[in-house]
């Protein structure tokens, strides 16, 4: 798998055989199990009832079946970039989904900008902007979270050709904002001459994907089939959601590994650089102290991430430290699936990690943040909170198995 989500749950799979889009997305997930009403409640909380329209219907393409999405504009609600983003900043989305929403939309306005040599400010979506598109947005970010999903993966993605009427006049296929969002993302080319990938389905996939590639392992209790505007049946325009648990098989991602030396910066500021590094998406920061050239004391500095994010992660670096260069290189990761269970002390509750080694085996380890948490209430030593802990985790590990 090469490789975000913020969720916790199960895995999800997106086959894109047929491409994907946001009205494609909100219809898997409304197919694999969220209840529509349920979902349009909580956009229309967000967007208000007088904004949109909606309807769910089932479509056959092919000889498959579906649900596709339909959504109406009532009002020209949302217009810029800027605009969008004050109006989900002033939501009452979750902040989880406040960040992943927005990061949607900085994709889509970074892509429009640099293709049109605007400022991302100044960048107004036209077709991307329209209510539609920010209903999509926010409903799939949302029914990703109602069906539980924590990972999610797609295929690599298949590319149409020939040309595409846009409010920009007549643009080559693929859309280059599409081709924009998707760097570093697998993709291949197909003879369909039409518009397979939306800059929307791109988008969503770029911020929303743990990685790209085969089906990882696990074990399907829901299948969804979201149903496209086109009526092409070979291949059916559907686009098909797998929901699952993940099995104790190790997941390998490829990500990416930047490193960079600094050796004249004030140290206090690696504070506030890894929460910034965190908050772009980081999954590791780490510093080791170094000897760089003519014999200074320095750091080098790394950071573990998706290759999607490599480019706001280096604008972080470079941004908040004196670093005026980094190294990037890919990297395979093997981890095990995760789990977490909840011990209750005598000093209050405590959260317990759990990773499965193979069916049948597991490890458990307190979290460190929780034991500083009690031990500091408490007024004992952290020491006596984690190793009370551990001396109770066999008992979590048989309760789970």
């Amino acid at each position: 798998m090469e490789k975000r989500s913020d969720f916790n749950g199960r895995t999800g799979y997106l086959d894109c055989f047929s491409g994907v889009s946001g009205d494609m997305l909100l219809g898997a997930v409304v197919d694999a199990g969220v209840e529509a009403s349920e979902l349009f409640a909580r956009v229309e909380e967000v967007t208000g009832p007088e904004v949109f329209d909606w309807r769910v219907t089932r479509e056959k393409r092919g000889y498959l079946w579906g649900t596709r999405v339909i959504v109406e504009a009532r009002s020209r609600a949302f217009r810029s970039y800027g605009h969008i983003r004050e109006f989900v900043e002033k939501s009452l989305l979750e902040e989880k989904h406040k960040r992943v929403v927005l990061a949607v939309f900085e994709k889509l306005a970074a892509a429009e900008a640099k293709i049109h040599n605007l400022n991302i400010e100044d960048v107004h979506f036209h077709e991307l902007g329209s209510v539609d598109t920010v209903v999509d947005v926010i409903g799939t970010v949302l029914g990703m979270d109602l069906l539980g999903i924590t990972s999610l993966y797609a295929s690599p993605l298949p590319m149409g050709r020939g040309f595409i009427s846009s409010h920009h006049g007549l643009l080559p296929g693929p859309a280059p904002a599409t081709l924009e969002v998707l760097k570093g993302v697998p993709v291949y080319g197909t003879v369909k001459e039409r518009e397979l990938v939306t800059p929307t389905g791109a988008s969503l996939l770029a911020v929303l994907c743990r990685g790209f590639g085969e089906i990882p392992p696990m074990r399907i209790d829901r299948i969804g089939y979201g149903v496209g505007t086109h009526e092409d049946d070979h291949p059916p325009n559907l686009l098909r959601l797998l929901v699952g648990i993940e099995t104790a098989e190790r997941l390998c991602e490829t990500l990416v590994v930047g490193e960079t030396n600094i050796d004249d910066m004030n140290p206090e500021f690696f504070s506030h650089l890894y929460e910034q590094l965190f908050t772009e998406g980081a999954q590791d920061v780490w510093i080791v102290p170094s000897y760089m050239k003519k014999n200074r004391p320095g750091w080098v500095l790394s950071v573990l991430c998706s290759e999607a994010l490599l480019e706001r992660i280096q604008s972080v670096i470079f941004r908040e430290t004196t670093s005026s260069g980094m190294r990037w290189q890919s990297v395979r990761r093997f981890s095990l699936k995760r789990d977490s269970s909840v011990l209750e002390t005598p000093y209050g509750s405590l959260r317990i990690k759990v990773f499965e080694v193979m069916p049948g085996l597991k490890k458990a380890y307190p979290e460190y943040a929780d034991c500083v948490d009690l031990a500091s209430r408490a007024g004992v030593s952290v020491r006596e909170i984690y190793e009370y802990a551990m001396s109770q985790v066999q008992g979590v590990l048989e309760e789970d198995l």
